[in-house]
């Protein structure tokens, strides 16, 4: 700015320019950020586990009140603590992908949720991509594992 005498726009562009040829930037300019990922070994099978997350009166047993949900490819879910998600992909007994919104966090942020059977358990396994700040990984960690808690006492009573 000083030597060249550069608009700031111009500096800004460049710098948004050389961070997504390094890889440091995704295409909608924010930075790849944190992951975190909360694992939970669940007496269940993965079909139950799954189905606790594919209905709205199953999510508010586990992860608070007040759930609304469209349970498909491009669906949405809601709930009373301002959370909110579009469903991806669905793959029944397996996996969820969706892009979840949250009042304190960033928005459109990539959630994955897989249920792998174990014996006679079933690792549940939730990644949350493109956090931020640390404050909100580590809230967001905190949170996923939290709630994974709750979902396993639920299974598991």
């Amino acid at each position: 700015y000083d030597s060249y005498k550069l608009d700031p726009w111009w500096i800004a562009t460049l710098n948004i320019e050389y961070e997504a040829h390094h890889g440091l930037r995704e295409k909608d300019g924010r930075a790849k950020g944190y992951t975190i990922c909360a694992t939970k070994s669940i007496k269940a099978t993965p079909q139950q586990c799954f189905d606790a997350c594919a209905d709205a009166a199953a999510l508010d047993r586990w992860h608070g009140p007040g759930h609304v949900l469209d349970f498909r490819d491009g669906g949405n879910l809601r709930n009373d603590d301002g959370n909110a998600a579009t469903i991806k992909k669905v793959n029944p007994g397996k996996a969820i992908k969706l892009t979840w919104a949250q009042p304190d966090a960033a928005s459109d942020t990539p959630v994955e949720i897989k249920f792998q059977p174990a014996g006679a358990k079933t690792t549940v396994m939730v990644t949350h991509d493109r956090l931020q700040t640390r404050a909100e990984a580590d809230g967001l960690r905190r949170a996923w594992g939290e709630a994974l808690e709750r979902l396993k006492a639920v299974l598991e009573s």
